[in-house]
């Protein structure tokens, strides 16, 4: 488990683009929706829906496949104590490509894996699945999870306790609760099952089981960022999205001007490269329906950096622009995507600067630090890349706001965002691993964070020289 850096977990998601987790009607929505459906199941290996990178050849065939009986470490040689390339957790297949010989592993003995790496098979079991990319996201669904906390109030004191049962079973039949949900805690749920004279319930991976009319379930965001290949900007115009909901679309610049239009949030637009200052705003002139001038206040536009020196022309990288909450993936000097985030608010800021992405999680938990004033929990946070100490690109299914500064110093994407950004950079994850480590033979994908057209700080560290914190949290749930 990771210390990580999202407030908004414990704490009710505002009224502009949020989840569910502000609104009671949209909470019951949310549940009525469950209902409708006699059981929902996030365990079907449907694999991922959302559009990532083209899978990597692979250089040579696995001789087999294995299935790890409990979490397996993977190592850069085969002898424990080595340098951490990788993890498989319980349950899932991976590759092997031919067996070698170490020390200190019984069974099978050391077999090398993805990434030059190593395991040892004394707790694995012959497989004929191979492995699938990770996290699992059924075909109906953005987020691998249904994710919910305990209803509470505005200063996050829960409204009424909420049992935990050891399974649905005992819950329909009145058996005492196994614990209590805690606040300020996002709880990840597989399945949802309705039973007679209780409702509908939900289950979490170990089948314990809660009454969902007793949580707020979250409603993950459907945005998605703009292929540039498909849609490429017109010459002389600005890619803009609505930061707004609606962003009022004004007949001549001021705000005093009529109102001729709205544009929905999160909608595409295009804008002039140069605005027009009235009232002490920039208003861009709008291209399509409605014409007309929009606040630079309610729209958030790409404003592309220059290149990256020492990058090569085909080599992979992400470009964060702070001012106008934009990422961009680019593949040396041509960019490809580029979409909306959330990045650190108030005293949180996200740091500036040049970063390699050093970890990559398929799934985290994550939680506040000790003492933190917004304490927080969130299980299960999908397409988790680590990029500097506890800093990371991660998927936000708690909100809606994304091109407003919302986080505790992360970068938040959208699911749908985060699985393509996550399926493309390096270190790349093989299938059925849960986390990834960058090496000398595959380092991480480069990261300019940056605000305007500052230049930044390189504080990319040599390959394997994490802070000692750093492994050691990444360890701590093995």
């Amino acid at each position: 488990m990771l210390v990580a850096c999202d407030p908004d977990a414990g704490t009710p998601a505002g009224s502009s683009g949020s989840s569910s987790s502000g609104s009671t009607s949209a909470a019951s929505e949310a549940l009525s929706e469950l209902a409708s459906e006699a059981v929902v199941s996030l365990e079907a290996e449907t694999g991922p829906v959302i559009p990532a990178a083209p899978a990597i050849a692979e250089a040579e065939p696995p001789i087999g496949h294995r299935v790890a009986r409990k979490t397996m470490v993977v190592l850069a040689e085969p002898r424990w104590g080595a340098a951490m390339r990788g993890r498989v957790d319980m349950g899932n297949p991976f590759a092997i490509y031919e067996f070698v010989a170490g020390k200190g592993c019984t069974g099978e003995g050391w077999a090398r894996v993805d990434q030059l790496g190593h395991v040892c098979l004394r707790d694995a079991e012959p497989s004929r699945r191979p492995g699938k990319a990770l996290p699992l996201v059924a075909a109906d669904r953005v987020v691998p999870f249904i994710y919910a906390k305990p209803r509470a109030d505005r200063s996050g004191a829960l409204l009424q306790p909420v049992s935990r049962h050891r399974s649905a079973a005992g819950l329909a039949r009145g058996e005492a609760p196994l614990d209590w949900l805690q606040p300020n805690h996002q709880y990840a749920f597989v399945e949802s099952r309705r039973l007679p004279e209780v409702g509908v319930v939900l289950l979490d991976r170990s089948r314990r089981a809660v009454r969902a009319d007793a949580l707020e379930l979250e409603r993950p965001s459907n945005f998605a960022g703009r292929e540039l290949g498909e849609r490429p900007v017109p010459a002389g115009r600005v890619a803009a999205w609505s930061a707004e909901a609606p962003t009022l679309v004004r007949r001549e610049p001021g705000l005093d001007a009529e109102v001729v239009g709205r544009v929905e949030y999160h909608r595409e637009v295009h804008v002039d490269i140069a605005p027009v200052r009235r009232d002490g705003v920039d208003w861009y002139a709008l291209h399509g329906e409605p014409g007309g001038f929009v606040s630079d206040e309610d729209i958030r536009r790409w404003i592309p950096g220059a290149p990256l020196a020492g990058v090569g022309a085909d080599e992979l990288w992400l470009d964060v622009e702070l001012s106008e909450q934009t990422l961009t993936v680019r593949r040396g000097e041509e960019p490809l995507f580029v979409t909306l985030i959330s990045s650190g608010a108030g005293d949180n800021p996200t740091p500036r600067g040049l970063y390699r992405i050093w970890h990559k999680q398929a799934l985290g938990d994550m939680r506040s630090l000790p003492g933190d004033p917004d304490s927080y929990t969130v299980e299960e946070v999908p397409w988790v890349q680590y990029f500097h100490r506890r800093f990371a690109f991660h998927a936000a299914f708690w909100h809606n706001k994304f091109g407003r500064r919302r986080s505790h110093g992360c970068i938040n994407l959208s699911p749908r965002d985060a699985a393509r950004v996550f399926g493309q950079t390096a270190p790349a994850m093989p299938g059925g691993w849960t986390f990834v480590y960058e090496h000398e033979d595959e380092p991480g994908t480069t990261v300019r964070i940056r605000r305007g057209v500052e230049d930044v700080p390189d504080r990319r560290r040599p390959i394997g020289e994490a802070e000692v914190d750093e492994v050691l949290a990444a360890r701590t749930d093995e």
